[in-house]
């Protein structure tokens, strides 16, 4: 029986630099697959803060143990790629909107994972779980560049991310 091989897509990482200064790196990461209660999301949007950076998520793992080359990007739109067997509420090809773990590698790529309780349909307002809003605005930081996203399931193809597409 042949073994099953690991997906790869293109992400952004926040590279540790000795200078301090926060620097993205185009990489090819093992692309995620939905665990239990978890959904796959094919990213067509993402949002970055400028502080997000020097965040504790983004530098240290839950344990509070040393995290590096982080995947930011934790709000999001995009459309369900897969689910696990135990999602009943979402089914592959919705497009929907929402957050994700900051824990968790973030939607700076072309796919992230996140949990039913933190997105929401595109299109409607029947919010799940604790996800009671997302700004109709989202900032994206790339390296000085900033971009404004209007509408949480406004689809775009970011300049440095246009080989996502």
């Amino acid at each position: 029986m042949k073994a099953m091989e690991s997906k790869v897509m293109r992400a952004m990482r926040l590279a540790n630099t000795s200078t301090g200064k926060p620097q993205f790196t185009e990489a090819e990461v093992p692309q995620p697959k939905p665990g239990s209660g978890e959904v796959l999301v094919r990213v067509h949007a993402a949002g970055v803060t400028a502080s997000e950076v020097i965040w504790q998520p983004t530098t240290n793992t839950k344990d509070g143990g040393p995290r590096s080359n982080a995947i930011l990007a934790h709000e999001f739109s995009g459309t369900i790629a897969a689910t696990a067997s135990d999602v009943r509420d979402f089914r592959t090809g919705q497009e929907i909107y929402g957050m994700n773990d900051w824990y968790a590698e973030g939607a700076l790529a072309e796919y992230c994972v996140t949990q039913p309780a933190s997105i929401a349909l595109c299109g409607g307002f029947a919010f799940t779980g604790r996800l009671q809003q997302l700004n109709s605005f989202i900032n994206f930081f790339f390296q000085g560049r900033k971009i404004v996203v209007g509408g949480p399931c406004f689809r775009l193809s970011f300049h440095f991310a246009s080989k996502f597409q």
